[in-house]
């Protein structure tokens, strides 16, 4: 009988655990190859520079600039007015 009991509460545990498998597996982020490659180039801020001048000179032409100036201060973290010469910055690339 504690040997039925046994299996049977194994038999549940592994259904449970396979039931959470399937539902937090597929809302994890998905990550492929090229998520993994650099997609972003280094970029030194130098005397003068703005986020607005760098994303100005690194902006792609299909892209409108203030999404891309977002898109550096999501890549960075970092607000506007605490941007400092020598500071190393990420800048998306195509």
């Amino acid at each position: 009988m504690c040997l039925n009991m046994m299996k049977r509460s194994l038999y549940i545990a592994v259904i449970v655990i396979g039931i959470l498998l399937l539902t937090i597996i597929p809302s994890l982020p998905e990550r492929t190859s090229a998520q993994n490659e650099k997609d972003y180039q280094l970029v030194y801020v130098e005397t003068g520079d703005s986020l607005w001048s760098l994303a100005k000179r690194y902006v792609p032409k299909d892209k409108e600039i203030r999404k891309f100036i977002y898109e550096i201060r999501q890549l960075n973290d970092i607000d506007p007015s605490k941007l400092r010469p020598g500071e190393l910055l990420k800048i998306p690339v195509p």
